[in-house]
């Protein structure tokens, strides 16, 4: 009879771990869903977050070549946009290579308008 009161007061515990375990990992994915990947920046504003990195790896006259994360990939679009709107050519999207982790560098050629 005693062995029969321990397992079952033993599956209670083990039973009651699951449910914690199962709670603690719904309330995190529900946590998480909410707070959500952060949002980009727009084309009229420079100001971004501090999970939207970026980076100037190089800019010359007509070309800029950027480093930035997924979440920066909009914030890194309108720089190139707006560095070619500043002399009068269009930004046209070159190439992109991928880095270790998540930063991905683009490049970005300012042509003019009329070779399009």
């Amino acid at each position: 009879m005693t062995i029969l009161c321990r397992l079952k007061k033993h599956l209670g515990i083990i039973q009651m771990m699951k449910f914690r375990i199962l709670y603690i990992s719904l309330t995190m994915l529900l946590v998480s869903c909410s707070v959500g990947p952060a949002e980009y920046a727009s084309h009229k504003s420079s100001e971004g977050n501090e999970a939207q990195r970026v980076e100037i790896l190089s800019e010359s006259a007509f070309l800029v070549t950027i480093r930035h994360n997924q979440s920066g990939e909009k914030k890194a679009m309108s720089y190139s946009f707006e560095k070619c709107k500043s002399i009068g050519r269009k930004s046209v999207y070159e190439n992109t290579l991928r880095q270790y982790g998540s930063d991905i560098i683009s490049t970005w050629k300012c042509v003019e308008l009329g070779s399009l």
